[in-house]
């Protein structure tokens, strides 16, 4: 079954649609006015967002809105955290701050960057953001993916960079979810074997990562955080 979605169509997009089988649909009837209301706040915090004007309160409508949607908690949740962490960025580390970059190297491997932050002459921080449920474990694999695969991806970019090869350079992982004591000892491992010359990793958890954000003194942005990522506010209390 073939499903278009838009807001509304002319009379001959959807005549059209029609003739080729496939069903014109809209968030409406799709989902309900209230959801597709909800759709449409999205639209509008993500656009705000994309010229760094950030309004973490909305957030808070679209999950209890989009939160109907299967799935859509946890994406809005992944969004939103990347959010966050962009804005401490701007706020602790630098001013000029980049988020989700691509970079392809040379042998073809690709990795997305979620948050760059650079300091012009200075160092370059690379982020990678896990914005999990309290409750929930960060799969091995994803630390494994980051140590193995971003990184090199990362360093060869940075070393090719002519802004950026002289610069000092850290990366660091950020999730708000749980590591498993296998994926900690890999992660101090790595850590151990790096040249700090070279660069430095760093792993970020729930509480250092709420530390950080009450350091901004920006009350909308630690009270998002304090909401949808600590278990002081997941589980009921406040």
């Amino acid at each position: 079954m073939q499903i278009f979605v838009a807001n509304n169509y002319s009379e001959d997009a959807f005549m059209l649609l029609k003739k080729n089988g496939i069903i014109p649909a809209t968030p409406r009837n799709l989902f309900g006015e209230e959801v597709a209301e909800g759709l449409t706040t999205l639209f509008q915090v993500l656009e705000k967002a994309a010229k760094q004007v950030i309004d973490f309160e909305k957030f808070d409508q679209l999950f209890r809105t989009l939160g109907k949607i299967e799935g859509a908690t946890s994406q809005l949740r992944g969004t939103l955290f990347e959010f966050l962490v962009e804005a401490v960025a701007r706020k602790n580390v630098a001013t000029q701050v980049q988020r989700n970059r691509i970079f392809k190297s040379i042998d073809g491997k690709e990795a997305e960057a979620d948050v760059i932050a650079i300091r012009e002459n200075q160092s370059i921080t690379f982020i990678e953001c896990k914005g999990y449920n309290p409750d929930s474990e960060i799969p091995d694999n994803d630390l494994k993916h980051w140590l193995h695969h971003s990184i090199p991806v990362f360093f060869k970019e940075i070393k090719s960079h002519p802004d950026w090869k002289n610069l000092k350079i850290c990366f660091e992982f950020w999730t708000t979810g749980s590591l498993s004591d296998e994926a900690r000892t890999i992660f101090e491992t790595a850590k151990k074997t790096i040249k700090p010359s070279r660069y430095k990793i760093e792993l970020l958890v729930n509480t250092r990562i709420l530390r950080i954000c009450e350091s901004t003194k920006d009350n909308g942005l630690v009270n998002a955080f304090r909401k949808h990522f600590t278990k002081f506010y997941s589980n009921g209390t406040k």
